[in-house]
């Protein structure tokens, strides 16, 4: 699997408000410290506005008017809800509808599940291959662990060729501490085999995609929850974003 190669570390606590450069979930940077960051560039490769270049030709976010996206969401997760890992969180992703006459997308919001699959333990010898020896030796302060979970689409994949997803939020994952560990880690593919990051296009081709996020866990801490803080793109309301749906770990 071919790897970009890797920026140094940005910083061995830097608030949240830095951090996520794989998703578009950031928060304010009054929260608490978090794990150190590593990253390939700011945006995944597969994380564009548009949708994929698999289902449309590329296209230009515009003011001009433009379909609306489909957005039979039903019943979702209600915002601030604390679930446990064993049940899903149904929420909605930011979708985008390509308009090839008018030129422009308009974004609007699709139904997903995400599933928890589980927790692997990880190291940073295990990332060797993927990043530098000062980012491996930095990582080798913190507990490595890599978090699976599957991401949905209830209704299927898009009959509507124009029909894209603007990103797969990732989670945000804190550990007993407090402190924020995920975020940060960014590959142009996709991320090492052994914990390989969401696929948009995969999402938006079959209708379903495995994730894992890498976290740096404060030593001799664990997992305390993980947070859904939904997706801002396109200048939409997101519920989410005040108010995270949050998995707990027991």
């Amino acid at each position: 699997m071919k790897i970009a190669t890797p920026m140094a570390f940005l910083a061995a606590t830097l608030l949240v408000g830095s951090l996520a450069a794989c998703s578009s979930d950031s928060k304010e940077a009054d929260a608490s410290p978090s794990a150190p960051v590593v990253g390939t560039s700011s945006t995944p490769m597969e994380s564009s506005a548009a949708p994929s270049a698999s289902r449309s030709e590329d296209a230009t976010a515009e003011d001009t008017p433009a379909p609306a996206a489909p957005a039979d969401l039903g019943e979702l997760t209600a915002p601030g809800a604390e679930l446990s890992t064993d049940q899903p969180l149904n929420v909605s992703l930011r979708s985008t509808l390509y308009d090839k006459e008018a030129d422009a997308v308009d974004y609007g919001d699709v139904a997903a599940v995400y599933t928890f699959d589980g927790i692997r333990k990880g190291s940073a010898e295990n990332l060797s291959g993927v990043f530098g020896d000062d980012d491996i030796a930095k990582l080798s302060e913190y507990d490595i662990a890599y978090v699976d979970y599957t991401v949905t689409l209830p209704g299927g994949a898009p009959t509507d060729p124009a029909m894209g997803v603007a990103g797969v939020t990732e989670l945000d994952a804190y550990d007993t501490t407090g402190a924020r560990v995920s975020g940060g880690f960014v590959f142009f593919d996709g991320g090492p085999e052994i914990c390989a990051y969401a696929s948009q296009n995969e999402l938006v081709d079959s209708g379903s995609t495995k994730a894992c996020q890498i976290v740096a866990i404060t030593k001799g801490e664990s997992l305390d929850k993980l947070e859904f803080a939904g997706d801002d793109s396109g200048d939409a309301d997101n519920p989410y974003e005040e108010a995270p749906a949050v998995w707990t770990i027991s």
